[in-house]
């Protein structure tokens, strides 16, 4: 998915999805804090399921599911890391939805997020999920996406390989810190790299921008080949 694709695309979170496709689709997340799974649920106007990894004192971690799955199309939301956890308490109210356990274990790190949404994934497929869409904002290892030294390793491939075994059929990521990293998955297993670019013009046109009168007419392309791109500046 391109830019301008992904500018197009706000349109549509604003619809929630049909009852007959909410019979067929279940949304999760592993996170701790429900706070980003809550509010794309409130755009779709989907329900989320119930979810959640235990961690053992070991630091082992165990998926627990509760809904079925079974001949569903499952899309599983992860933040991964801890300090990528998104906030957006001050444009959703989510005061009855957010969980009560959502205070980050800062003794948990990013492997162990990782290691919980490889096992819930593998969880899910066992329980006879039809499709695994795993929406991943923050990628783990993102930065690791080639060889800089002579015994390097280029971890970024290493997770899509562990992804991919583990049973995701997608996967939904949020600016990615090269697009090489969409060749590291295999042909059957689609990547989609979505911009932040959109919802900024789309904040800052609606928020940042409100007196007129204090504008110029001309416009300037924000990215250079992205005619919708385009903001007044003084």
């Amino acid at each position: 998915m391109n830019k301008a694709d992904s500018i197009e695309s706000l349109e549509s979170l604003n619809s929630h999805l049909s009852d007959k496709t909410l019979s067929k689709v279940c949304v999760l997340t592993t996170d701790q804090d429900f706070t980003l799974a809550n509010s794309i649920c409130l755009r779709l106007g989907a329900p989320l399921s119930p979810m959640k990894v235990d961690y053992f004192s070991n630091g082992e971690a165990r998926p627990v599911i509760n809904p079925s799955v079974h001949g569903k199309k499952v899309f599983l939301i992860s933040t991964i890391s801890p300090s990528c956890r998104a906030d957006l308490t001050n444009l959703v109210n989510l005061t009855n939805l957010t969980s009560s356990n959502d205070k980050k274990d800062p003794e948990k790190s990013i492997n162990d997020y990782l290691i919980g949404v490889m096992l819930t994934i593998g969880a899910l497929r066992r329980a006879g999920a039809k499709e695994v869409t795993l929406i991943l904002p923050s990628y783990p290892y993102a930065r690791q996406d080639k060889k800089d030294e002579p015994h390097a390793a280029i971890s970024a491939s290493h997770v899509a390989k562990l992804l991919a075994v583990s049973g995701i059929t997608r996967l939904i990521c949020l600016d990615l810190h090269a697009a090489a990293i969409q060749g590291f998955f295999p042909e059957e297993i689609p990547v989609d790299n979505l911009y932040a670019i959109a919802p900024v013009i789309e904040h800052v046109r609606t928020w940042v921008f409100t007196n007129s009168k204090c504008l110029k007419t001309r416009v300037v392309p924000v990215i250079n080949g992205l005619a919708k791109s385009e903001v007044a500046v003084d």
